[in-house]
């Protein structure tokens, strides 16, 4: 406890000398800012800590193959040209400016464990990740791109950073067919963000969800794609759907279909209300009582058992049955080859407002900025052994942003019910408890951020109690 009051106290006085010392009048640098000029708010809300959120003209931006809604040309130059005018080719179009790159590095950090009775040491490590985004934005006049690679540390045996390897993480690739018309256009999509993305419903907010379980981090999963069909109409609806590999392939033996349909009540920036349903359904998903991890020494991905007691389900009879490798020493954790199905369903409300002096009514010009988010989240998958689980979540997170410098991100989700029924029949209900998160962030500059993140964790198991910890953070975020 002693560790933890001076961790904060520590973190406190830091925050607080940084708020009265550091310059508030700010100018962006990220790619999209040189390219544009524009300040990163005019797309975010919060644009760091540890994930961004869009405006209403950041979804449209990144629907348009990261355009600017109106049509933007800024000094695009013809490339050299080749054939002749009779060949009605379009000659591709590149943008002077495009790389930007993003350094997150940890100041502190302790945690406790879930079951643990007390924090750990504080810890300070500041080789964390570095983002780089060679390439982003649009490329003539209809296509787009985003690519998005880390340079991580690896965790050695020890549990030390080991030799830094560099990790490829998002890509997105857009073919939009009428950008000229900001109100209603349709596109084309090769990405692994998800369907979720391809309006800017994604990574904000981190809530509950088995729509896309692979998750990010630079090194947190294995690759996958996907391919879809997406369209923004009348300013109010839009709708995508397309086909995905799965979680844990990239060819299309096991895959997913997946699509997302939207409407906005509101459709300003200062004025924003979308009514959202998302939905996947197939043979290759991360089962929701599976975890991934990578293994130190040959960096091989490997799987264990999210819910303890799986695995004992499936021994009873002697050696692991079904496919063989890629566990954990010991465990007999369910495979996405040992999925028959599964189906997933998101029914979300998000409500925004952008500059504006009040959160509710009518609203005039003012120093608030925010977006809430409200989920409920429906899944079930069934196993080839003739297993099933059922998961039914709900969640509520926002960030609320005064004069674009001090924001408040707080997050709470729980579930119904999360029940999973062994290949004999026997029916076990997971307990789980409340699960909740509280960041502060304070940006000093349009590119320069620290936040504070204090959350609990838990540890589930079939016929246990849930055991639950705690962690705390700080952190500085930049973009350049």
């Amino acid at each position: 406890m002693r560790r933890l009051t001076a961790t904060l106290a520590m973190v406190t006085g830091t925050l607080a000398m940084l708020a009265v010392t550091l310059p508030q009048d700010a100018h962006a640098v990220a790619g999209f800012s040189r390219q544009t000029g524009m300040t990163c708010n005019m797309c975010h809300t919060l644009h760091g800590a540890p994930t961004p959120n869009f405006t209403f003209t950041g979804k449209k931006f990144n629907a348009l193959g990261y355009r600017l809604p109106g049509g933007f040309k800024n000094s695009m130059s013809d490339s050299q040209e080749q054939g002749k005018p009779e060949d009605k080719g379009e000659y591709f179009k590149l943008l002077p400016t495009s790389t930007s790159a993003r350094f997150q590095y940890q100041i502190a950090n302790t945690s406790e464990p879930p079951g643990a009775d007390s924090f750990g040491p504080v810890i300070t490590n500041p080789t964390s990740r570095l983002a780089f985004f060679p390439f982003t934005g649009p490329v003539g006049d209809h296509f787009g791109i985003w690519t998005e690679f880390y340079i991580t540390p690896f965790t050695s045996e020890d549990n030390e950073w080991g030799i830094a390897d560099t990790s490829y993480e998002e890509f997105d690739f857009r073919y939009v067919f009428d950008t000229d018309d900001d109100s209603t256009f349709t596109g084309l999509a090769i990405s692994n963000q998800g369907v979720a993305s391809l309006f800017g419903f994604s990574p904000f907010p981190g809530l509950p969800s088995e729509i896309g379980r692979g998750g990010v981090g630079g090194y947190s999963h294995p690759n996958w794609g996907g391919l879809y069909a997406y369209g923004w109409r009348d300013d109010r609806w839009v709708w995508g759907v397309g086909a995905e590999t799965g979680d844990t392939n990239y060819d299309w033996d096991d895959s997913n279909i997946a699509g997302v349909i939207g409407y906005a009540a509101r459709n300003r920036n200062d004025d924003e209300l979308w009514y959202n349903l998302y939905f996947r359904t197939g043979d290759d998903a991360l089962p929701m009582v599976t975890s991934s991890g990578a293994q130190a020494s040959s960096r091989s991905w490997q799987y264990r058992d999210a819910v303890g007691g799986v695995s004992a389900t499936r021994t009873m009879g002697g050696a692991c049955p079904g496919v063989s490798g890629r566990r954990v020493s010991g465990s007999c954790a369910y495979l996405a080859e040992e999925l028959d199905d599964h189906t997933s369903i998101d029914l979300e409300i998000r409500r925004g407002g952008q500059n504006v002096d009040k959160f509710f009514g009518e609203k005039a010009a003012g120093p608030w900025s925010f977006e809430y988010v409200a989920r409920l989240s429906l899944n079930d998958e069934d196993y080839n052994d003739g297993a099933s689980a059922e998961r039914n979540s709900w969640g509520f997170e926002t960030v609320i942003g005064y004069k674009h410098t001090h924001y408040f991100k707080p997050a709470i989700y729980g579930d119904f019910d999360f029940e999973f029924t062994d290949s004999s029949g026997v029916k076990h209900d997971i307990d789980t408890k409340l699960s909740w998160s509280l960041r502060y962030a304070y940006k000093a500059t349009e590119n320069f951020l620290l936040y504070a993140q204090y959350a609990n964790s838990q540890r589930n198991s079939l016929d246990g109690k849930a055991l639950t910890g705690k962690s705390f953070s700080i952190t500085a975020d930049i973009s350049f």
